[in-house]
């Protein structure tokens, strides 16, 4: 059919019409596929180290995601000389600062927030690879009940990080058959889930921008030796109850394995439980579960077996608890401390 039949059929429209249609998706995923290969550049994009020394931005510590704060740590440690003193862990032990520790040494906070003792490992083992781990690491490992799922950590990302699930994988393999591996799996694709998620979190995103631009708003929590001051709620809060332990910890023995490596490089390591509220704590295993009890016997037996320095949760009284599961700084650093001066 010739254009003026089609003209007089009145089907011109139509094809021009279509035509618009078809240009209006097109551009429409081609915006998409450029935003979201945007965000993921930013999500990738490193912070410099300088946020911990400005008052203005160190307080996005507090929204950006753990891989980040672990990375910013990292390279912040990289700009100074070898820290006397290295705190790892993650919450439980983030709001120790020198100002708590009073000891006469340098020291910095390497604590990452919702993090396992199995990526201050990693954290601890990046710093030797710069050849600047610290004389002594103090690590925080979860009161056994609390045990975080076992997972190879946020950082470094992938695909070392992808990695780190393979060796996970077959060290639960050899550990207790399909049943080990099949956890870390479920545990690896939630963990890199919620990696995915975040490159859409509007929160993330303006913070990261902020970041990233150089704004920011003064802020008292952060502090420039990694710690983040204690908060102490306006009143006591309801101390619940402690869950159950979830998984067992299959890559214990190996990982206290690459923490004695650690320590024959140069550096003196200190493995502590960490302590809850004095009405939860169980020194002697009596109501804790079955993959609790198995975890701490396995911890002190691998610290026996390896010759590390280890410790079990202390019971402090002596401060007033405001959360089931968050020492009171002062108490803490107090018991910490002669640890750190033997």
């Amino acid at each position: 059919m010739n254009p003026k039949a089609l003209h007089d059929a009145g089907l011109e429209p139509v094809a021009t019409s279509a035509n618009g249609a078809r240009l209006f998706i097109r551009s429409f995923v081609a915006v998409m596929v450029a935003l979201v290969v945007l965000l993921a550049m930013l999500r990738l994009m490193p912070l410099p180290a300088s946020i911990i020394d400005d008052p203005l931005r160190r307080g996005m510590l507090e929204v950006l995601p753990s891989d980040e704060v672990a990375a910013i740590k990292l390279r912040y440690a990289d700009r100074h000389t070898r820290y006397d003193i290295g705190l790892f862990g993650n919450s439980r032990i983030l709001m120790i600062g020198s100002d708590e520790l009073k000891v006469d040494r340098r020291m910095f906070n390497f604590a990452v927030p919702g993090q396992s003792v199995r990526q201050s490992i990693l954290l601890l083992e990046a710093l030797r690879g710069l050849g600047k781990a610290p004389a002594l690491a103090v690590i925080s490992m979860d009161y056994v009940e609390l045990g975080l799922p076992g997972g190879a950590g946020v950082y470094p990302g992938p695909p070392a990080r992808w990695f780190g699930y393979i060796v996970d994988a077959w060290i639960a393999w050899e550990k207790s058959g399909v049943r080990g591996p099949a956890a870390s799996i479920f545990n690896a694709a939630a963990n890199e889930g919620s990696q995915i998620t975040l490159t859409f979190n509007h929160t993330y995103i303006l913070t990261k921008l902020r970041a990233v631009l150089g704004l920011g708003e003064p802020t008292g929590d952060f502090r420039s030796d990694g710690s983040r001051k204690e908060i102490v709620p306006s009143r006591p809060t309801d101390l619940g109850r402690l869950p159950q332990r979830a998984d067992d910890y299959p890559q214990l023995e190996s990982d206290f394995a690459r923490l004695a490596a650690v320590r024959d490089s140069g550096t003196r390591v200190l493995v502590y439980e960490s302590p809850v509220a004095p009405p939860h704590m169980n020194l002697n295993d009596s109501s804790l579960s079955a993959k609790a009890r198995a975890v701490r016997r396995r911890f002190h037996a691998a610290c026996e077996v390896f010759r590390l320095e280890c410790h079990g949760p202390p019971l402090l009284t002596q401060n007033a608890w405001f959360d089931r599961d968050h020492a009171p700084a002062a108490a803490l650093a107090a018991w910490l401390r002669p640890l750190i001066e033997h």
